[in-house]
């Protein structure tokens, strides 16, 4: 636990609170924990005396005071590490809900001090907002989710989310709270792949952000609401959310939102087959971001550049750009993104006829994927390591591949990858010599995809497969 937060707990400044941390070391009460990213001191206790202290704390009637005073404290905290490790976020935490719980004070020293921070800190932060939530700290609750949502999200800590943004959800006290917090609950929904509970959650946040009148809510809400149409192959819905959502950042003149849509649409006019758009957007998504500074989303402009690029043929500017997206990604601690960076390089090198090493950039998807818990993730690794398996020659190991991505698409309602299993299925038992199963596949993906109304499986491609 931080000084700080112990130091609000008693109601004094961290010099007013030395005296207390000093009799407690010499009693052997606590141990020092050495220092957090902003280089403050922290301390920590042994297990069997904090269960001792728990057991203690049972019945005190006196506490809400100092619980409150640590909430605050956390708030504030969490607010200001937020807003130094991303930037770009800082008109959305001074405007919505928390704001009281000023963030302006002297933090973290930079992004990568912020990130550290929270790192080494989470477990404390996650507990005390999901306390907050479930014993009547209803503003607190919903601050917390509110500063948090980015942070988790990009660190691929969705269980934390989850335990954080639905706590805030049960607790919320007003709509335009509850619309905020929904949204936060929705995108980790997402990220599990858990689509459909996705849709409910945005479903529910902008109709709330709809009555309450507030733009900005509305334009994030149709942005991530317009990502779960993408996935349940529901494009023209996607479409019309993610052209909303671009007007409305337009028009508040939020560039970083602006950036954020192009890329979403871009990828959307990708699968799509519109190649040209999707380059544009992309291209122009990168510029926007370099000038922002924000290495993580360039990351992600970079990714879908080279996966147009690769569509088009083009896989040495794929790559080029691929392996920026990578690096993008590590330098901002994004998991997701580094993980779909590796899948498409995999990609890439598949089409080169790389397969080894194509094989070593989907395998480390596949990791990252199972270590955060990101369905979709696993679900395009596994139908992309099913197509390597195909042209190395590896049929029942592609096979097997495919049906996997094949049963995860079905749980998930992920209605693209679900025809491309299908479409490697085609190809995969076609290889293995099962000729008449290889067709009725190829009945079944060719309806697949003229129902997504996308062109990815032509006949070029069927004949591919055949051979």
């Amino acid at each position: 636990m931080p000084a700080s937060a112990v130091a609000a707990l008693v109601d004094r400044d961290l010099a007013g609170a030395q005296p207390a941390f000093d009799q407690l070391v010499a009693a052997h009460l606590v141990m020092r924990g050495g220092r957090d990213g902003s280089g403050k001191p922290t301390w920590r206790m042994h297990d069997l005396l904090r269960a001792y202290a728990v057991e203690r704390a049972v019945g005190l009637t006196d506490t809400r005071a100092a619980v409150t005073r640590l909430l605050d404290h956390y708030c504030r905290a969490v607010r200001r590490a937020a807003r130094a490790l991303f930037p770009h976020d800082r008109a959305t935490l001074d405007d919505g809900p928390g704001a009281r719980f000023d963030a302006t004070g002297p933090g973290p020293a930079g992004p990568d001090a912020a990130g550290q921070w929270l790192d080494a800190h989470r477990a404390n932060i996650v507990a005390s907002a999901t306390h907050a939530a479930a014993h009547g700290w209803a503003e607190h609750a919903v601050a917390l989710s509110t500063a948090l949502w980015r942070y988790l999200e990009v660190g691929g800590h969705y269980q934390d989310g989850l335990a954080v943004h639905a706590g805030a959800a049960r607790a919320a006290r007003t709509a335009a709270d509850k619309a905020h917090v929904l949204t936060n609950l929705g995108s980790t929904h997402w990220c599990l792949g858990d689509h459909r509970t996705a849709r409910r959650c945005f479903d529910r946040s902008l109709a709330a952000f709809r009555a309450a009148g507030d733009t900005a809510g509305q334009a994030r809400a149709r942005a991530r609401l317009a990502l779960v149409h993408e996935r349940l192959g529901d494009y023209p819905q996607a479409l019309e959310h993610f052209q909303a959502a671009l007007a409305g950042y337009r028009q508040a003149g939020n560039r970083h939102g602006v950036g954020a849509q192009l890329v979403n649409l871009g990828a959307l006019q990708l699968r799509l087959g519109d190649h040209a758009a999707a380059v544009a957007n992309q291209a122009e998504a990168a510029e926007i971001f370099a000038a922002l500074g924000d290495r993580r989303l360039l990351g992600y402009a970079l990714d879908n550049l080279g996966a147009a690029e690769r569509r088009r043929g083009d896989h040495e500017a794929a790559l080029r750009h691929l392996d920026e997206a990578l690096a993008a990604c590590l330098a901002a601690g994004d998991r997701g993104g580094e993980g779909s960076a590796h899948a498409a390089i995999g990609a890439a090198y598949q089409r080169l006829g790389r397969h080894r090493e194509a094989t070593e950039h989907l395998d480390r998807a596949l990791t990252i994927a199972d270590e955060i818990n990101e369905g979709s993730l696993r679900l395009e690794a596994l139908n992309t390591v099913g197509e390597c398996w195909t042209a190395r020659g590896r049929p029942a190991d592609a096979i097997a591949a495919h049906r996997g991505a094949q049963d995860l698409a079905k749980r998930n309602g992920d209605r693209y990858e679900h025809a491309r299993a299908l479409a490697g299925l085609v190809a995969a038992l076609a290889a293995a010599g099962r000729a008449d199963d290889a067709d009725a596949y190829r009945r079944r993906a060719r309806v697949a995809y003229r129902k997504l109304g996308v062109p990815d499986l032509d006949e070029a491609e069927f004949s591919t497969a055949r051979r």
